[in-house]
């Protein structure tokens, strides 16, 4: 059994053993850059679980608008299953108060974090 992880015990684990990255700010809707945006994020993703042992942390960040939270854990989901990994989420944030979100352009929720543990 893998023990759940707080975001206060995140904050004392080495810097070398949570590698942070956020993708590319290339993601389109549509048009000829639409899957490049995506598989560059995946990309990323492989190259920081490939890093990761068992039982380590990854802090996975996207800054685009045009991808929404379950499309980017999607993502992410499927690149760790492609590497025969597994994940534990035990946390999703978003934008600090100084990023609001309004509601006539839910575009502008476009910060998103994911923090897991790979098993």
């Amino acid at each position: 059994m893998v023990p759940s992880v707080g975001a206060a015990q995140v904050r004392h684990v080495p810097a070398a053993h949570l590698p942070a990255h956020a993708g590319p700010g290339v993601a389109r809707r549509e048009g000829p850059g639409h899957f490049e945006g995506r598989r560059k994020y995946e990309d990323l993703d492989q190259l920081a679980l490939s890093l990761v042992k068992p039982g380590g942390l990854v802090v996975t960040c996207s800054c685009s608008g045009l991808v929404s939270l379950e499309e980017f854990e999607a993502h992410v989901i499927k690149t760790a299953h492609r590497l025969n990994r597994r994940l534990q989420f035990f946390d999703r944030t978003g934008p600090g108060p100084d990023h609001p979100v309004f509601s006539n352009c839910l575009d502008s929720r476009y910060l998103k974090v994911l923090w897991e543990r790979v098993v």
